[in-house]
């Protein structure tokens, strides 16, 4: 198998995604699927640590990661979990080309693809299927956090903890209790005493 029918073979339901933007002739998917490259990570490494400079996007094709920050006493902050079918990076690094204060962990075996931003800048240049795809994961990944702004606002921890698990009942089956608590920004001894409550009210 040459290096472009193995790249082809991981990229094709990601092209496939793209196109339901618009029409992409061959010269254009054979530029997108040459400029994503495969790779693995076992579950505990990083794609990035923080310090270091953040050049890279990815798609995950199969696994799942962390994004965080440890807070000025060393405690880990989660802003981010990824799953299958994700695009995740530290956008803001990335977009600037600077360091990054993130580290972002594979919490499982994980698969991905790899773009990097010069390549991503010519790519949304010149083709522009994939510029209105890019455009549709932007605003998907803003209406996303926004939504998850105003649950954290607007909700104590049960009331966080039961849109999060409602919205994206994924998490309880692959993210440790803990690090759910983290994200929600609640402790895990609350989030213990939230499910005991759930389960003992009765069922309607």
């Amino acid at each position: 198998m040459t290096d472009l029918q193995f790249n082809s073979a991981f990229s094709e339901n990601l092209v496939k995604e793209i196109q339901n933007y618009g029409v992409l002739n061959a010269l254009e998917i054979e530029r997108i699927q040459t400029s994503l490259h495969y790779n693995t990570l076992a579950k505990s490494h990083f794609l990035f640590q923080s310090g270091s400079k953040c050049a890279t996007i990815y798609f995950i094709l199969n696994g799942c990661f962390q994004l965080y920050q440890k807070d000025f006493n060393g405690n880990k902050r989660i802003k981010q979990f990824a799953f299958d079918g994700c695009w995740i990076t530290d956008f803001k690094a990335f977009h600037q080309r600077s360091i990054t204060n993130f580290e972002l962990q594979a919490l499982e075996n994980s698969t991905y693809l790899a773009l990097d931003y010069e390549t991503y800048e010519s790519l949304t240049r010149e083709i522009p299927v994939f510029s209105n795809y890019f455009r549709k994961v932007y605003q998907e990944f803003f209406i996303l956090c926004q939504e998850l702004f105003f649950a954290t606002i607007q909700n104590d921890g049960k009331g966080r903890y039961l849109y999060l698990t409602e919205k994206y009942p994924t998490l309880l089956q692959r993210v440790p209790l803990y690090m759910l608590a983290s994200f929600l920004g609640v402790t895990p001894v609350l989030i213990s005493n939230i499910r005991k409550q759930i389960f003992k009210e009765p069922k309607s």
